[in-house]
């Protein structure tokens, strides 16, 4: 959002219109199914790539939920740490730990 603050989601996220309302509005049923799955902290790369890698679904959520939708809650953590700590630059950002994103953020889904 620094870099391209003009350009639309969809763009910035590579889903159709119809993608980014529908991630939008199921951003609470997308973070409960990460957590209730325990893929939060999984280190597994083949689970993981299922849900950051390029595909036209996201394994173990409904049909419409679109590939990609772990990237779009971390997306949704670091932007949430951002607004508790605005002062961060990007470069800062960049070395951070995820794990202090994570719990410095105090992420909470819409």
């Amino acid at each position: 959002d620094r870099l391209l603050p003009t350009t639309p989601d969809s763009v910035k996220w590579e889903y159709t219109t119809e993608q980014t309302d529908w991630i939008k509005s199921n951003e609470k049923q997308l973070y409960a199914h990460l957590l209730k799955e325990e893929l939060l902290y999984e280190t597994s790369l083949r689970k993981i790539k299922k849900l950051v890698d390029n595909s036209p679904n996201s394994p173990g959520m409904p049909p419409q939920a679109p590939g990609r939708t772990a990237n779009y809650i971390g997306w949704k953590m670091v932007e949430a740490y951002l607004k508790r700590h605005p002062e961060t630059s990007l470069k800062e950002l960049i070395t951070l730990d995820a794990q202090k994103i994570l719990d410095r953020s105090k992420y909470k889904p819409l």
